[in-house]
């Protein structure tokens, strides 16, 4: 991912989930790479899958620039996302946005967007721990 092969590093975490389908490091690998694609809709689809596979997940710090590779490019895809979800009004898009802002510093947004995705599907299990993922870490600061 850090070369900028983003399709690419996708193709492996696939690769990689049809020898270990609970794994789900595979699917967040999967989560990051597509996001940087810009394959948004697929990007929270995975992102559901590992939390639903393993919900402490959402409690670890991501540097998504280590990660990514590119600090601009976070930025623009981000971007984009917002524009994309705004004109749609994605609850999958949104919970995207939620799980990048608190790895990406910004706090204010995840509390957001988190707080709609709760009101929307309280009973999600992959919202949940992604809300007391944010909540925890927004209470420590």
């Amino acid at each position: 991912m850090v070369k900028g092969q983003y399709y690419k590093a996708a193709d492996a975490y696939s690769l990689a989930s049809a020898f270990n389908n609970s794994d789900p490091l595979v699917y967040a690998g999967r989560t990051h790479a597509l996001f940087a694609a810009g394959e948004y809709m697929s990007s929270a689809f995975y992102l559901d899958r590992t939390l639903r596979i393993f919900g402490s997940y959402a409690m670890a710090n991501i540097d998504m620039q280590a990660m990514i590779g590119d600090a601009e490019l976070i930025t623009k895809r981000l971007e984009e996302l917002e524009k994309i979800q705004k004109q749609t009004e994605s609850s999958e898009l949104l919970f995207l946005q939620a799980y990048i802002y608190i790895n990406n510093g910004q706090d204010y947004k995840a509390i957001n967007a988190i707080d709609q995705l709760t009101e929307q599907q309280p009973d999600n299990p992959a919202i949940s721990s992604l809300k007391f993922a944010i909540d925890k870490r927004t209470s420590n600061q």
